[in-house]
């Protein structure tokens, strides 16, 4: 979880920043969210398998407000990553002193969706802020599109670091490789 923390939060910006040019290229932007909590996993239940209260509490971390805010109010061509961490983490490993970034780059923020209600850690690698804040996308309301099928590979991005990771998610689309330095 350390090195998930950082470097992997800064090295997913970097890889993300280098590959907004080719993206671009093809009429394509990509931003990215993360949300990091511990708990336990439900492995006994074939028919809810992986689904538990830390599963949906890392998806409630991920949707909250805070998090979008700081993807939607930021420079689309600078900011390419934001993470939030819960507060069990943050304690955990950041406060601990267990990774390599300071507490004081972090702000506290309130994790709000649904009947979720939880203080949490906001930490975005590269701040900006968008030069004029009305440009922002304007939330719509009611329920979120569903991603199209197929999706667009994504193969030609990669992540260097000296641990092994994992990545779970809702959906994924495309390759994601981290390769080791």
């Amino acid at each position: 979880m350390p090195r998930l923390i950082h470097p992997f939060s800064d090295r997913l910006q970097e890889t993300l920043a280098d590959s907004a040019p080719r993206l671009r290229a093809r009429g394509l932007s990509l931003r990215l969210r993360v949300a990091f909590h511990a708990g336990l996993v439900d492995d006994e239940h074939p028919v809810t398998a992986g689904i538990s209260t830390a599963t949906n509490d890392v998806s409630r971390l991920l949707d909250c407000d805070p998090l979008r805010a700081a993807l939607r109010d930021s420079d689309p061509g600078v900011t390419f990553a934001a993470m939030v961490l819960s507060q069990e983490v943050f304690e955990m490993f950041v406060r601990a002193g267990r990774t390599g970034l300071q507490p004081s780059r972090f702000t506290q923020v309130r994790a709000k969706v649904k009947q979720f209600d939880r203080p949490a850690f906001l930490y975005v690698p590269k701040p900006s802020r968008r030069e004029n804040p009305d440009d922002a996308p304007t939330p719509v309301p009611g329920p979120r599109p569903s991603a199209p099928t197929g999706g667009i590979s994504m193969g030609d991005v990669s992540v260097s670091g000296d641990g092994t990771n994992n990545v779970i998610g809702n959906q994924v689309s495309g390759g994601i490789r981290q390769d080791r330095s």
